[in-house]
């Protein structure tokens, strides 16, 4: 197993995420993993530790300006 860390977007908390060691090889970049923080689902880019969507993702953030 692999694991790694990532911040949910919800609560603001680092969550552990796992992932089999087999498929880290096979992963595109991004993987959708169910958050223990706040029970969602969040897709968390494996390169950089990024959750797509959250606070700091410039790509796909709320684009309220």
């Amino acid at each position: 197993m692999a694991t790694f860390i990532f911040r949910c977007p919800t609560s603001g908390q680092n969550v552990q995420g796992s992932i089999a060691q087999g498929s880290v090889e096979q992963a595109t970049t991004c993987l959708s993993v169910h958050c223990t923080a706040c029970g969602q689902f969040h897709y968390v880019d494996l390169a950089t530790g990024r959750v797509l969507g959250g606070e700091d993702d410039s790509g796909l953030g709320n684009d309220d300006e």
